[in-house]
């Protein structure tokens, strides 16, 4: 299950593999790292699943992804990061299962960042 997958690698964010290079400002295109990431339609959306990740609450989490809130973006997911606000940025998903999605994530959840930007 995709949401076990997000809570497992992502409740310790500050130790999932961020790959570097996020949080130029510019556009760019990223590949996810070995965590993935959550993906939120707003950035309140992104910032409660998280915190909820962080409290422990897989309830809180399993709401916002049953509501369509938030979705999990797996691993080697490519994204096209377009805007950033404060520590989230704005994503287009340019590969995988949720091609065409536009979402925020934590900007250090990016990636490694694609050289052919």
């Amino acid at each position: 299950m995709q949401l076990v997958a997000a809570c497992i690698c992502l409740a310790a964010l500050s130790s999932c593999d961020s790959g570097g290079g996020a949080g130029s400002g510019t556009p760019a295109t990223y590949t996810l790292g070995s965590g993935g990431a959550l993906c939120g339609k707003e950035k309140l959306e992104t910032a409660l699943a998280y915190k909820a990740i962080q409290d422990g609450d897989k309830a809180g989490v399993a709401g916002l992804v049953a509501r369509g809130d938030a979705d999990y973006l797996e691993s080697g997911t490519a994204v096209h990061a377009f805007a950033e606000d404060g520590e989230l940025s704005r994503v287009s998903v340019t590969s995988g299962t949720d091609l065409g999605k536009q979402c925020w994530i934590p900007t250090k959840m990016l990636g490694t960042r694609n050289n052919s930007n």
